[in-house]
Formats: C-alpha cells, structure tokens, sequence
C-alpha cells in the first residue's frame, strides 16, 4: 500500500506509517511557506505601484523600467555632451589689434603700412572684455611701441621707410614675442579667439569683438 504525499507516493511498510505522515506534514509546510513569499513579494511590488509613472525609454540600457526622472534620461530629449558656453555673436568688429592703433596711429608711416596694422586682428572673442583698457592692456601697448622702435633700429630703416611686409614681419614678431607684458596678453587673446571659433567657426562670416 502506498499514500500520496506533495513529495510523490510513499509505501506504507509496517511500522512506516508514522514516517509518511510526518514527510506529508513537512511536504505541506514548505508549500505553505512558498505561498506565503510569494503573496510578500505581490504586496511588495504593488505596494507603491503608479500607472502613470514614467518610465526609461525604450533603447537604453534600463529601457521600460520605472522611473522618477524618465524626461530627464530620455536620449530623445536629453543630450550627453556638455552644453556649450554662452557665447554672443558678434556681427560688427575685428577684436584685438594686434599692433594696437595708439602705437601706429600718430607715426609717420605710409598709409599702406598703417592699413596692415590696422588689418592685422585677432577677429572675434568670446569675453571681449580681456580686450579691455586694463592695466594688462596698457603694458602691452607699451611694450608693443618698444618692440616697434627696436624693430626699425634693427632694420636700418625710418617710419616712413617700413615697408607693408615689414609692418606684417612685425605683426609676427608681437605674436610671438617672449617679453610677458606681451606673451601673456597674447595668450588670454588666443584664448578668447579659440573659445569664439568652437563656438561658430572660423572667423570667415564676419563677426568681431571689442576694437582697441
């Protein structure tokens, strides 16, 4: 003779029937205390449950899941690259002159020199204010108009005898000059020039910043 248990049929042997009630008994515990973790699990997940809350978009890693920040996750409407500075366009203007018009302005070279100094600019800026007078700005002046009068002792020549090429040769030379009052002007412009083009490209449209 045998009896059915939740584990199967067991045979009731003499002096066995005591054995197959208490394996039944532990058979109808243990499936007793399934129901009971799974009816936990049920309350658990919708204890809090909210039809109207958004979800991950589908394509993400997490796509479907809940979520308390869908709209900010979303890749449709969020991006991952960093935004990009605020940066105004600058319709009008040259920026920095890198020869600056105190410098050439009142000397006596030919109008064709004068018009490479006054051609000669760093085009638009991001902040035009590092163009501003400052104290910087006013060093650098200064040391510009000393690099002028070297550059013509240098070159055997007068004011009215620099040629146009020269005035760009000089141009270069202020550029790449080593003196700090220059060199460092010079880089907080180059900053500032770099900042703008990233923003709308090269300066080929126009644009400008702060003249000085």
């Amino acid at each position: 003779p045998m009896v059915l248990t939740a584990t199967g049929y067991v045979p009731i042997e003499v002096g066995a029937g005591g054995e197959a009630a208490k394996a039944e008994t532990r058979a109808n515990g243990q499936r007793a205390s399934a129901l009971s973790r799974l009816a936990d699990t049920k309350r658990s997940i919708t204890k809090d449950y909210n039809p109207d809350q958004p979800r991950v978009p589908a394509g993400n890693t997490d796509g479907r899941q809940w979520t308390s920040a869908a709209d900010a996750d979303d890749s449709n409407t969020a991006s991952s690259d960093p935004p990009k500075p605020t940066i105004p366009y600058q319709k009008y203007g040259k920026g920095h002159h890198w020869v600056p018009k105190e410098v050439y302005e009142n000397r006596n070279f030919a109008k064709e020199t004068k018009a490479v100094f006054k051609g000669s600019t760093s085009g638009p800026l991001a902040d035009p204010s590092v163009n501003f007078r400052t104290q910087e700005h006013i060093q650098y002046t200064e040391a510009v108009d000393e690099l002028l009068d070297d550059f013509l002792k240098k070159n055997n020549i007068t004011e009215e005898e620099m040629t146009p090429a020269q005035a760009e040769e000089l141009v270069q030379e202020v550029i790449g000059s080593s003196d700090p009052r220059i060199s460092g002007f010079v880089m907080n412009i180059k900053r500032e020039m770099w900042r703008y083009i990233e923003r709308y490209g090269p300066w080929l449209r126009g644009g400008g910043g702060d003249e000085d």
